[in-house]
């Protein structure tokens, strides 16, 4: 059983205590959060995202396992896909 000690900052049981971050990235967001629709989850593709494979691939104009393939050799950020299937040569990020 978890219950907070006398410090607001940790999390304790009987045989450990865990320091409680305070607006921590990982306490408020996911990699993938499907409420959070505008910033930086627009400029990445998820490819384990059906519609968002569906979306992008339509967009650049190429298949679904083409869009993939482009993932694969330079990454997740949107603008280093378009410029790969546009045949412009990309590092990965």
């Amino acid at each position: 059983m978890t219950k907070r000690s006398s410090s607001p900052n940790t999390l304790s049981t009987a045989a450990w205590t865990l320091p409680v971050l305070r607006d921590s990235p990982l306490e408020f967001s996911m990699a993938d959060n499907l409420k959070q629709r505008g910033g930086q989850d627009r400029s990445r593709i998820n490819v384990k995202q059906d519609y968002e494979v569906r979306d992008w691939a339509k967009k650049f104009g190429v298949s679904p396992e083409e869009l993939k393939k482009a993932v694969l050799a330079v990454g997740d950020r949107a603008d280093k896909v378009e410029a790969h299937l546009k045949g412009k040569s990309s590092s990965p990020s």
